[in-house]
């Protein structure tokens, strides 16, 4: 089995060291590309670098010691990064044609990253609290390879977790996470999946992969797999939601309603179905298909 793993050359933007100023770095190679910057508090850092035709980037940052990184290498991409508060970090990478990607972090020390290669994706991130996270030591938060993909994470409170890593054509990724130390999980090898999480309260833990398997704390490629829809709720605390698919044209739900909950789907071939509902404290199910 092949390891995920991708080099994350555009996290090495480093830190920012100046008196009590703000810096900004803007380089463009191509034509007809626009980067606007502002910037308003200390020791902000901003650097935008694109190379191609007709793209555009925009940073706002109000605070203390915010950083952004922008890099865009191809025609027609769109980012854009707002950061209110201080010490928040945002990066964004995109190569390829047509597409967009955007964050907004309001708080202290919440920490986004987005990479895109292909065309016509789209990545969209929202961190309101303090200290929320997106990404692995060795995957950025939110990563997509192909054309027509579309991610989105909204992170409202503190110490919230999001990794989602999408590769093929047309997948769909949605995150909600309202409250604290919620961590959420979404991984798509494959065409046409859809994956959709929410997650209210505390501490709660939802994997959604569809066409990878998670073994000892890395995730592989297991089969690429198609048209597959996932969706969770869990609205309480310290719930644990866990849903595989591989195959094609499998639907899976799961709704927990309370605290300490479990609830696990395994669904491996063709057009399974699955719902759980849990609603109260420890309760436990697990499902597996196979055809």
């Amino acid at each position: 089995m092949k390891k995920i793993v991708l080099t994350l050359a555009a996290l090495s933007f480093a830190g920012f060291v100046a008196a009590q100023n703000n810096y900004s770095s803007v380089s463009s190679n191509g034509n007809n590309n626009v980067a606007t910057v502002n910037q308003a508090g200390g020791w902000n850092g901003s650097y935008v670098y694109q190379s191609g035709n007709g793209n555009n980037a925009t940073t706002d940052q109000s605070g203390l010691s915010n950083s952004g990184s922008q890099s865009q290498y191809g025609d027609d991409n769109v980012a854009s990064i707002s950061q209110i508060g201080n010490y928040n970090y945002g990066n964004q990478f995109q190569y390829g044609q047509n597409n967009a990607a955007k964050l907004s972090q309001n708080g202290g020390g919440n920490v986004s990253s987005s990479n895109q290669y292909g065309g016509d994706n789209t990545a969209s991130g929202s961190q309101e609290g303090d200290n929320n996270y997106t990404g692995e030591s060795y995957l950025s938060g939110q990563t997509q390879s192909g054309f027509g993909n579309d991610l989105t994470f909204v992170q409202q409170g503190n110490g919230n977790f999001a990794l989602q890593y999408q590769e093929g054509n047309g997948n769909i990724g949605a995150a909600t996470q309202i409250g604290s130390g919620n961590r959420a999980n979404q991984l798509a090898w494959g065409n046409g999946n859809n994956a959709q999480a929410a997650q209210y309260g505390g501490g709660n833990v939802a994997y959604q992969l569809q066409g990878v398997l998670f073994m000892s704390g890395w995730y592989y490629y297991g089969s690429f797999s198609s048209d597959n829809d996932a969706t969770l709720t869990q609205d309480g605390f310290d719930n644990y939601s866990f849903q595989s698919q591989l195959g094609d044209g499998n639907n899976s739900v799961t709704t927990q309603l309370g605290s300490l909950n479990s609830a696990s789907t395994f669904q491996n071939g063709t057009g399974h179905m699955s719902n759980i509902m849990q609603n109260g404290s420890g309760n436990v199910a697990t499902v597996t298909q196979n055809n």
